[in-house]
């Protein structure tokens, strides 16, 4: 999710690999909550599959109601604190959150690419139902300036409505699971999360995020000084970061290993995958000829800018396109020349010669 990762490090002083049910059952969310990356998710369709199976159809609806943002916002309140990270830790935690302060929470309201677009008085001005400030944070949010997304019902409805529906959706997601079947996930967390441990041991921040999340160019001086991996089952075969005012969370598929360890044939399928589409060939095209935010390939292109960025994570995950996140906060995607070059050689060199 290869390209190299450089962040500044001027305050990240401490990475650590975390695990636990309670950032499972935020990425599944996030994983069924928008149709567009069940084509980016592998397990997405699974995970859909399994909760309306376990008769938690209900779930997948509240899942899309909030949005795909909302679900991977509320990482960081995840892995809050001393207690155990399990689904009943994270529902006891947003239940005795205010309904106020939950809702700047699933809009990125502790988001730092946020904060510095709009600030904590739009925010406030949302949360209390003013117009003109709900018209700031939607402009900003379909703005060039941020990848972030809310959808309409999160940015209108009352902050009660929206604490309700996210602890239903977890209470249902651990129904659902039942106690036997998070146990059983926990324990697979658990042997995921060390295996990612070995890996990343010794290194310093940098290569260890950079391992964690190969493609990602990070280059705010504003770096969090805590910055936590987490391993997880669901979204193979993108990483999730999010990037809160006190920790950045990267969510990395369970048991990946540093690219270059990566088997021919991985990256030969991550590659064919990733061309695989006529919207992501159109991307390469823009990007040849020079590196472009989502609002300048949706131009380009004339797609939505939000119908863009699933097919722009699985070109990231493939390690064909880069993405920086530059001091003024905006991202830009770049064609990494060397990652397209590395697969047509794997192409001529598996099927060039015919016999």
């Amino acid at each position: 999710m290869g390209p190299a990762l450089a962040l500044s490090f001027v305050v990240a002083q401490r990475v650590r690999v975390d695990s636990g049910t309670s950032y499972e059952m935020l990425l599944e969310l996030m994983c069924v909550a928008d149709r567009r990356f069940r084509s980016v998710i592998t397990g997405a369709p699974h995970i859909e599959h399994s909760l309306e199976a376990a008769g938690a159809g209900d779930v997948v609806a509240d899942a899309r109601t909030a949005g795909r943002y909302a679900w991977a916002n509320l990482l960081p309140l995840a892995g809050v604190g001393r207690r155990a990270r399990t689904s009943e830790a994270l529902r006891d935690a947003v239940a005795a959150t205010s309904a106020q302060e939950l809702h700047r929470w699933v809009l990125g309201g502790r988001r730092r690419q946020l904060l510095e677009l709009v600030g904590d008085d739009i925010l406030d001005g949302v949360l209390t139902g003013d117009r003109a400030a709900r018209s700031v944070l939607r402009r900003t949010l379909g703005s060039d300036t941020t990848v972030l997304e809310a959808t309409p019902w999160l940015l209108s409805a009352p902050s009660e409505e929206v604490h309700a529906l996210v602890l239903r959706a977890l209470e249902g997601w651990a129904v659902a699971r039942g106690p036997v079947g998070e146990a059983t996930l926990r324990q697979e967390l658990r042997g995921s999360a060390r295996r990612l441990r070995a890996v990343v041991t010794g290194l310093d921040p940098r290569e260890a995020i950079a391992v964690a999340a190969p493609g990602l160019d990070y280059t705010s001086e504003r770096m969090p000084a805590e910055v936590v991996l987490v391993s997880s089952a669901a979204v193979a075969p993108i990483v999730v970061f999010v990037d809160d005012v006190r920790r950045t969370v990267l969510a990395t598929p369970a048991g990946m290993a540093p690219r270059p360890e990566s088997t021919e044939h991985d990256r030969l399928i991550a590659g064919a995958r990733a061309v695989g589409d006529v919207v992501r060939v159109r991307v390469l095209d823009v990007l040849r000829d020079g590196p472009a935010a989502a609002r300048e390939l949706s131009e380009a292109l004339g797609q939505p800018r939000t119908s863009l960025l699933h097919h722009l994570a699985l070109l990231r995950s493939a390690g064909l396109v880069t993405t920086a996140v530059g001091p003024d906060e905006r991202t830009v995607y770049r064609l990494d020349a060397s990652a397209v070059d590395a697969l047509a050689s794997t192409m001529r060199r598996r099927y060039g010669t015919m016999r």
